[in-house]
């Protein structure tokens, strides 16, 4: 087979057994009030457990502040019990103005992981990896928790079928369709009654201390609009200052109201992500209004809740020390969903033994969560007030833009020389004062932190682009393009290095536009989509020949050998390969040569010239040993075995396939090993061993099936051909 240039090597491959995934955020420690809705969860679940039905509860749904992620959390931990083949949870982002919602196969994509299936035998697609996922979930019982969805369409595809499972959903929608389609229950909350809300303070500021002041606790209450976020911010900074009357602190915060009172706040302007809300231990808050609410313990009139939410804010942040207050500020600017310590350290310009401590004050404060060790998130709404305290220094958020660009630049380009050390290199620009490069020294930390950052470098590259910062969009998508393709993220590497491509046009960057156009060439190619595939290797070949860059003209040629072998156009196929070997030759640079060499002997294999393949893989074969490279070498291995298939000498063939899958395997190329196996297969029913390749065969299109290749259907059909042939009547 002609082997690209560029591939990123991963580890074994194999199916871990599937585990009971435990993925629910941690419960709310001082969670309050809303009995009479935990008793219509619990009945619900009562009457489907009763009728051996699944059920679907959407209606946690209602305005800013009311606690929908809270009470989902808080009463699937009650019940978690019931469900012991595990709790599936994933926050959706439904309402972030900065990036698209989580796509239903991403969704479904963390799923499949939380159930035991490795990232590298994960389907491609929707259709194939819902299939998989209700495969999984059939005869089991396992709850879902299904947070700030954004509709009904973001949630159909992740609601199991079987009887036993059931589904829970939060929203700012009623997505009532799904009450008429799947039987959904509605319910609807809104804010605290004023008991609760003193309960809430109560329970965390102590029994004594809420006594000693009740007209200034029921103003606090009143002041926070009894939204828990608020409430949970003034009682966490009303514990630090445990010596402060809470009528001083009714007093700083009437006066912040007084002046932001005044102000006028967009309501677009706060709908922004939440980051796992129930890891705060308070609810999400969606929208900054409140309307009124249908629900038990519904209390009359209505707050004041923008001015009041972000007077809080304003107050908590004042408490805060300078740096601490600087670090808040700053994170606006960060492109999210998360951030890692170094990260933030690159944000604002300090070193890591700083950073640390200025999280964890404002974790303290209850203004920021670390939803994960190492990794903090925002409440939505203190995402939208950091983000409009950052715009208010253009020149501070600029250069805090380029610093945290540059950290994911820098290390995810170290990163990527990690996963494949011969790929097509890039030039960065000089780094940005205060930038921390994390320290990656091994192929698998490199892939453990594009595995950890990979939703944040999604996020940054469109932050890149859409601020203006055109070399790091298309740099970071550059960074990020063997990750995504060993991932088998085909639509994301498509996605990004369109965006590459179009900030290389803008910038006029002749050079990266050939590397935007040759990475979104291989992207197209995975796909299936040959003439895109054609039409971007095209326009690459000519943008480099322009430039002068030799291996990157080098590289083209070899994947235009790949794309026109798979077309049968062989001889055209051999013309490029053998372009590509002279100019590899020309600058002396051997893993090109390899390549280009098993590129050559390939064609010539699939175009009958089987003793010229042999020589020329042969070749190909020396340097590959020499440089130590297991996938080119798996690919060389595969083409000697089509040149003695054709050669008649089967026993021979047979061997080089088997070696070249133990190169696949080892590296867990799925599309690799599936071609391997169907050439292996051919050459078992030629030695007339049909037994073997049926197995081989039926192998090779379970692989096809999970990366949703259009390659299955031949395989299926010949398959379908081999038992059409065992079942027809011998001649004679």
């Amino acid at each position: 087979m002609v082997t690209v240039v560029e591939r990123g090597q991963g580890p074994a491959d194999g199916r871990a057994p599937a585990g009971v995934p435990r993925q629910l955020p941690p419960a709310p420690r001082q969670f309050v009030g809303r009995a009479e809705e935990l008793k219509a969860l619990s009945e619900l679940l009562d009457r489907v457990a009763g009728s051996g039905g699944a059920a679907v509860i959407s209606a946690i749904g209602g305005t800013a502040g009311v606690g929908k992620t809270a009470l989902a959390v808080h009463w699937a931990h009650q019940v978690a019990e019931r469900f012991p083949d595990g709790q599936l949870y994933v926050n959706l982002r439904g309402f972030d103005p900065s990036s698209p919602p989580v796509r239903p196969e991403d969704a479904v994509r963390g799923f499949l992981a939380a159930l035991g299936i490795p990232p590298e035998r994960i389907p491609v697609g929707l259709d194939a990896r819902t299939a998989l996922l209700r495969s999984l979930l059939a005869g089991r019982r396992v709850l879902v928790l299904l947070d700030n969805a954004r509709d009904a369409g973001q949630v159909r595809p992740l609601i199991p079928a079987t009887p036993g499972c059931l589904t829970l959903i939060t929203s700012r929608n009623e997505l009532t369709s799904l009450a008429a389609t799947h039987s959904a229950e509605l319910l609807s909350l809104d804010v605290l009654t004023g008991v609760e809300a003193t309960e809430l303070l109560e329970r965390r500021l102590g029994r004594q201390r809420i006594e000693g002041e009740q007209p200034a606790v029921a103003q606090l209450t009143t002041l926070c609009a009894r939204l828990p976020l608020a409430l949970t911010i003034i009682s966490a900074r009303a514990a630090v200052r445990h010596n402060l009357p809470l009528s001083s602190l009714v007093s700083e915060l009437r006066d912040a109201h007084g002046v932001l009172d005044a102000l006028s706040l967009d309501p677009a302007s706060l709908d922004v992500p939440s980051l796992d809300p129930a890891s705060l231990d308070v609810p999400s808050l969606d929208v900054p209004s409140l309307g009124p609410a249908a629900g038990p313990g519904t209390p009359t009139g209505k707050t004041d809740t923008p001015a009041s939410v972000r007077a809080v804010f304003s107050w908590s942040c004042q408490q805060l020390g300078n740096q601490a207050a600087r670090m808040f500020r700053l994170l606006g600017a960060h492109p999210g969903p998360d951030i890692s310590i170094p990260a933030a350290a690159s944000l604002a310009g300090i070193p890591a033994s700083q950073a640390g401590p200025l999280l964890s004050e404002l974790t303290s404060a209850s203004l920021l969560a670390e939803h994960s060790p190492g990794r903090f998130a925002f409440h939505d709404l203190l995402r939208a007030y950091a983000a409009e305290q950052a715009r208010g220094d253009p020149a501070e958020l600029h250069a805090a833009r380029l610093r945290v660009l540059d950290h994911y630049l820098r290390t995810g380009f170290a990163a990527a020389l990690l996963l494949e050390p011969h790929r097509a290199r890039i030039t960065l620009g000089p780094a940005q004062p205060g930038v921390l490069t994390e320290p990656l020294a091994s192929y698998q930390e490199a892939l453990a932190w594009f595995d950890a950052e990979l939703q944040v470098m999604l996020a940054a590259v469109s932050l890149a682009a859409e601020h203006g910062y055109d070399v790091h969009a298309w740099q970071l998508a550059w960074t990020m393009a063997d990750f995504l393709d060993w991932r088998g993220r085909w639509s994301d590497w498509s996605a990004t290095q369109q965006i590459a491509l179009d900030a290389c046009i803008r910038l006029g960057d002749l050079v990266g536009q050939g590397h935007a156009r040759r990475s979104l060439a291989r992207a197209c190619n995975e796909q299936g989509r040959y003439d895109d595939t054609r039409s971007h290797l095209t326009e690459a070949l000519n943008l480099f020949r322009e430039t002068g860059n030799v291996l990157g003209l080098a590289r083209c040629h070899i994947d235009m050998a790949a794309v026109l072998e798979r077309q049968s156009s062989y001889d055209t196929a051999i013309e490029h390969a053998e372009h590509a070997l002279e100019l590899f030759r020309d600058v002396s640079y051997a893993p090109g040569q390899a390549n280009a060499l098993n590129a050559i002997g390939w064609c010539h294999a699939m175009a009958g010239h089987h003793a010229l393949a042999l020589s020329y893989c042969q070749q190909a074969i020396d340097l590959q040993r020499e440089l130590g490279d297991n996938l080119c070498e798996a690919g060389t291995w595969d083409s000697l075995g089509y040149a003695h298939h054709h050669l008649g000498q089967y026993p021979d063939a047979i061997a080089c396939y088997r070696r070249a899958l133990e190169f696949c395997q080892e590296v867990g190329h799925r599309r690799n090993q599936a071609e391997i196996l169907d050439h292996l297969a051919e050459t078992q029913q030629a030695s007339g061993d049909a037994a073997a390749a049926r197995e081989s065969w039926r192998q090779a299109l379970g692989l096809l099936n999970e990366l949703n290749h259009p390659d299955a259907d031949r395989i299926r059909a010949r398959l379908t051909a081999l038992a059409d042939d065992q079942a027809s009547p011998p001649a004679g």
